[in-house]
């Protein structure tokens, strides 16, 4: 049985530099290259909306059909493209695998904290 995949993708601007279909192709290939599945119901994108917005159509179609199990891993370009607030990704992340789904990011994750931004930590210099 075929793994089934959703996409997001998203950017805060459709233009020559930043087009939302080149985006979407990107996370597409992996799909397709991992052997999973992709529906075109599991398409979600959001144009022209700033990731530091929580309420885009795409993201709530995404999280709906993430509420009913329609698929098993998420994948995004960058954690930056799901949400560019820390703590609504941290809640995208977590429910996500509450429901047993994997989001999977095509690019590194982010660098670590800074450590003036760790618990017990001192920023020097």
């Amino acid at each position: 049985m075929s793994i089934v995949a959703a996409l997001y993708a998203r950017t805060a601007v459709d233009d020559d530099l930043h087009p939302i279909a080149e985006q979407s192709a990107r996370l597409r290939a992996y799909i397709s290259a991992q052997g999973w599945s992709l529906a075109d119901e599991h398409v979600f994108e959001d144009v022209g909306i700033s990731g530091l917005v929580f309420e885009r159509p795409g993201l709530a179609a995404l999280l709906d059909a993430l509420h009913a199990g329609d698929f098993v891993r998420l994948v995004v370009e960058h954690p930056d493209r799901l949400s560019r607030v820390l703590s609504d990704r941290w809640l995208i992340e977590n429910t996500a695998a509450r429901l047993g789904c994997r989001v999977v990011y095509l690019a590194e994750a982010p660098a670590a904290l800074p450590a003036f931004a760790l618990p017990g930590r001192v920023a020097s210099g």
